[in-house]
């Protein structure tokens, strides 16, 4: 099935002109990549694992850097089977290693922690170490949107979608408002965009949310 492009969906939802879709066209596709971050964030769990993305192995004790990864599941190979790995805090890195803590880390009973690193970045670090590859990390990357390039974005699942799309929409149309295009016009569309837009995100969980782009 072929799709608008989505810059020209969101022409069409705020009924602007060309001109005027021209004049922020650069900024549509920050405006959805935001919100593909955001609607990323927002997902059910199941439709996480939809999007999800297994890291290949690595040293725990090294850590895996991470960038805009939301993570899902950490894992430690025990030379048998990939364990689960519970997630501490930082703070914990010490117990982690007490034999005689509560908190201590063993090959079956594995444990992940994040460092933010100075470049902000994100270190996964996995205890107990070791010098083989046997971390991996599950993860949901967020996807960068072209607006002008296609109306879908490949591997996301088609509701979540259509509210990046939305996400986009309400933040050209705040933006046009601010500008004072078309105040009378622009108003009640962006009114209805965003009930659009929490009934989506109601109709993702199966509950009424709140959301930045209100």
């Amino acid at each position: 099935m072929a799709y608008q492009n989505f810059d020209v969906q969101i022409q069409n939802l705020l009924s602007i002109d060309s001109t005027t879709l021209s004049s922020i066209q650069d900024s549509l596709d920050t405006w959805m990549t935001n919100g593909a971050k955001e609607i990323t964030n927002l997902m059910p769990q199941d439709m996480l694992n939809t999007v999800a993305t297994e890291s290949s192995a690595f040293v725990p004790n090294t850590g895996l850097t991470v960038t805009t990864y939301k993570i899902l599941k950490v894992y430690r190979n025990d030379g048998t089977i990939d364990q689960p790995c519970r997630r501490v805090p930082a703070m914990l890195r010490g117990r982690v290693t007490d034999p005689d803590d509560m908190n201590y880390a063993t090959a079956t009973d594995p444990v992940y922690y994040t460092e933010p690193q100075t470049d902000g970045t994100m270190k996964v670090i996995i205890l107990p170490s070791s010098s083989a590859s046997v971390g991996k990390v599950v993860y949901a990357t967020p996807p960068t949107v072209d607006a002008s390039s296609g109306g879908s974005i490949a591997g996301f699942p088609d509701e979540a979608e259509y509210l990046v799309m939305l996400y986009g929409a309400i933040k050209a149309g705040e933006y046009l408002l601010a500008k004072n295009e078309d105040i009378e016009l622009l108003s009640p569309i962006l009114v209805n965009l965003k009930s659009d837009y929490q009934s989506g995100l109601g109709a993702l969980y199966g509950r009424p949310q709140e959301a930045r782009a209100q």
